[in-house]
């Protein structure tokens, strides 16, 4: 069984819950008070798909730099990119899709997350007016793992 190493970059505003689905998809773990990110943070998780050991390595990316574009630098030999916005903040879905339009994205695989579904009220009227590959909430656990999964098989 072969190993294949995976850097995987998450890109979003502050507080969308970057942080909150990695540690889901780590621990299984939430915490509702976590601090923002300052820099980067890098965790390493082994999985394995369809018989490959994949080894990730997630940079979960301050959200200030989203404003900065400093997060372009961070892209280099990332392989794909998570974008993720808060279901209750439009606003935070404005500035993935600005980001997801870059020139620095336009070739990097990537995958847009609405996170926070455990605040979506009306999940038909929300699943009309965003777009997104996949609806997740770290703090239920919802669709964390199938997305990192997922998205880790797009990749491979």
């Amino acid at each position: 069984m072969s190993t294949k190493l995976k850097k995987i970059v998450l890109i979003g505003d502050l507080h969308v819950g970057k942080t909150s689905l990695v540690r889901r998809f780590m621990s299984n773990f939430f915490k509702d008070d976590l601090l923002s990110t300052i820099g980067v943070k890098i965790e390493k998780k082994e999985i394995v798909i369809n018989d490959d050991k994949i080894k990730l390595m997630i940079w979960d990316l301050a959200g200030e730099y989203l404003d900065k574009g400093i997060y372009k630098n961070y892209l280099q030999g990332a392989d794909g990119a998570i974008a993720v916005f808060d279901c209750s903040s439009p606003k935070t879905y404005k500035k993935v899709k600005m980001v997801l339009d870059s020139k620095e994205l336009s070739n990097l695989p990537h995958v847009v997350v609405a996170n926070k579904s455990d605040l979506i009220k009306d999940e038909t009227t929300f699943k009309v007016n965003y777009c997104f590959d996949f609806l997740t909430s770290a703090k239920t656990g919802n669709d964390v793992e199938v997305m990192f999964k997922n998205f880790t098989e797009k990749l491979i």
